[in-house]
């Protein structure tokens, strides 16, 4: 008989025709608790998988929420500058819309 080495057992092979019903009991059972290991570890992963999801969404929602209220926040204080300073602000969206439109013709110029 040869024998096959896995993992500190060994397993013997045997000749063809002899009875393979009780030689494979030990590879049904390597098998079984290697499905049982996977199933286990599969399990375990699910679970940290779940907790770092729900201590992270917790942390997006407070993300969410700070963003959302300081646009807000800015949203209101730029409504209250342009009724404010009209003027500067016309002249203040001029210039921005003007430095936009030189970049973008820059960009365009160099893709030539």
């Amino acid at each position: 008989m040869k024998a096959v080495h896995t993992d500190n057992a060994t397993l013997a092979r045997a000749p063809v025709g002899a009875d393979t019903a009780a030689d494979a009991a030990p590879i049904k059972a390597a098998a079984s608790a290697m499905t049982d290991a996977v199933a286990q570890e599969a399990h375990r992963f699910g679970e940290m998988a779940r907790t770092w999801w729900q201590s992270n969404a917790e942390l997006v929602r407070e993300a969410v929420g700070t963003v959302r209220d300081e646009a807000g926040a800015l949203g209101e204080r730029g409504q209250r500058y342009v009724r404010d300073e009209p003027v500067k602000s016309v002249l203040i969206a001029a210039a921005v819309g003007a430095a936009v439109t030189g970049l973008v013709m820059l960009a365009l110029k160099r893709d030539r």
